[in-house]
């Protein structure tokens, strides 16, 4: 198990690219890239337009499906992995001290890009579940695709 936290922890500290999934109240999917961080307690940040499609699901539905994957690494039967999931609940962030945490973590950015009249917001997931995929073989074959 140990193994998969050491996996979890690299892919979170080296990608801070991934998709983030919302549905409108019609049920209309949508899914968007996004830049990515996160805190100890794997909260995770991204910015985004206050008025984009995904943001304004957030506002409405409050549930997001984020994903953080290596697109670099080689596929294996049409399996990625290096990917770390996550169901969360979502909200725009209005704290002007998580704003100002969340942009730590991002790097370079200053609060003041997210509050006021500014067009983009800091959106805030809470972790409900997370996995990886775990690839089982026997004898050099893929035989079941897990999450663990």
């Amino acid at each position: 198990m140990e193994l998969h936290f050491e996996l979890i922890k690299d892919i979170l500290n080296t990608i801070h690219f991934g998709t983030i999934a919302t549905v409108s109240t019609q049920h209309k999917p949508w899914n968007t890239p996004a830049i990515v961080v996160h805190d100890a307690e794997l909260n995770m940040y991204w910015f985004s337009d206050q008025e984009a499609v995904h943001s304004r699901n957030i506002r409405a539905t409050g549930g997001v499906f984020i994903v953080i994957f290596d697109s670099t690494v080689a596929v294996h039967g049409g399996l990625v992995d290096r990917a770390f999931y996550i169901e969360a609940d979502a909200e725009e962030v209005s704290d002007s001290n998580e704003i100002a945490r969340a942009c730590k973590l991002l790097g370079t950015v200053s609060p003041s890009s997210f509050t006021g009249d500014a067009i983009n917001r800091v959106y805030k997931g809470v972790p409900k579940r997370a996995w990886i995929n775990a690839v089982h073989k026997e004898g050099g074959k893929i035989v079941r695709d897990m999450r663990v």
